[in-house]
């Protein structure tokens, strides 16, 4: 995936889950699942080649590459 696709992925996902500290919060705003976000999310990750959350089944924290 190339970054011309950055706009299929959907960067107010990755600000909501930023600003709300929570994917599924984010998710939920902008009306998809969790599933759906989390695969997302994992998408943009993979676009930028860096991880974007620290992620665990209960919280979430902003890696340096996020701020």
């Amino acid at each position: 995936m190339h970054m011309d696709n950055l706009g299929d992925i959907r960067l107010p996902l990755f600000i909501e889950a930023a600003n709300l500290g929570s994917l599924s919060a984010a998710g939920r705003k902008l009306g998809l699942s969790p599933a759906t976000a989390s695969t997302r999310l994992i998408k943009l990750e993979a676009v930028l080649r860096t991880q974007l959350f620290e992620r665990t089944t209960r919280t979430q924290r902003s890696t340096p590459a996020a701020r």
